[in-house]
């Protein structure tokens, strides 16, 4: 009986005379054969997919008023607008523009949905583009005509109806405004706000204009409470439309302001706005 040691000797042996009656043309058929066996596997795990991707606006500035691209930067971008790469490839096209205006239509929420081919690879279902992965929150650029656009992905899929990450809402928001110039209260009771398809944003239902109540010291030290001579308050409600909301409590306007009791909430239809001095008494989310 041979000892383990030996055994192993003698398989080691063995190994070492196959190998040394291997030809160069062995070697070349086994590389030749490992690189065929690479390429079926990387090519067979991965297909090419038309997708949908929907994009919105790189945010600029900080808090709930992100500042949205300028309306020049925006207004070139339209339904069927081809995208093509360095190479004057076709991309992408442009399946969906919405946009929605912020001080008085100088800039210009903008949200696209892009139709574009991405590989799709089977092993971790996920998607890649031009090289790079294709994931929720990462940036695009793209050269819309002669308008540079970067957007951050926020949804990917195939079909043309996706089933949203959130659900969508509307709600009904009381809100308190201070100290309006008259002439401007008068514009907020008709404001509503649309994107440029005609599709309402947002609309006061109900506006309540007063002598905005004020702060003053008299001769003896009190505060007391007084009328202002001419500027408004306003007791406003709101019906907000197209809510992005992830729960009972968390929604967001326009895709950028969240609300809550207590918070501001600023509305600009491109005519007038509303949002400085105001405050969310309180609200009602609607199906």
């Amino acid at each position: 009986m041979q000892k383990p040691q030996q055994s192993k000797n003698n398989i080691q042996i063995l190994i070492t005379n196959k190998l040394k009656r291997l030809t160069l043309f062995d070697y070349f058929m086994g590389i030749l054969l490992v690189g065929i066996a690479v390429f079926f596997i990387f090519t067979f795990s991965r297909t090419e997919q038309t997708v949908l991707v929907d994009l919105t606006f790189e945010r600029v500035g900080q808090g709930n008023n992100f500042f949205p691209p300028e309306y020049w930067a925006a207004e070139d971008i339209t339904v069927g607008a081809v995208v093509y790469n360095a190479l004057g490839n076709k991309i992408a096209s442009v399946k969906k523009v919405s946009r929605v205006p912020w001080r008085g239509g100088s800039r210009l929420y903008t949200y696209l949905t892009i139709e574009l081919k991405a590989l799709y690879h089977k092993a971790n279902r996920t998607y890649s583009y031009e090289g790079s992965a294709l994931a929720v929150g990462q940036k695009l650029t793209f050269l819309i005509r002669n308008t540079n656009y970067t957007g951050i992905v926020k949804n990917i899929y195939v079909n043309d109806l996706p089933t949203p990450p959130d659900a969508i809402k509307s709600a009904q928001v009381s809100l308190y405004c201070r100290e309006y110039e008259p002439w401007h209260a008068d514009a907020i009771k008709n404001l509503t706000v649309k994107d440029q398809n005609g599709k309402i944003k947002a609309k006061i239902l109900s506006a309540q204009i007063s002598p905005a109540q004020i702060a003053v010291e008299t001769s003896d030290g009190r505060i007391v409470e007084a009328r202002h001579p001419y500027k408004k308050d306003l007791d406003l409600t709101v019906a907000l439309y197209d809510l992005r909301c992830t729960d009972n409590t968390m929604c967001l306007y326009n895709e950028t302001q969240s609300f809550f009791i207590g918070s501001e909430l600023w509305l600009d239809s491109g005519t007038t706005w509303v949002g400085a001095r105001c405050s969310v008494k309180d609200f009602t989310l609607l199906k």
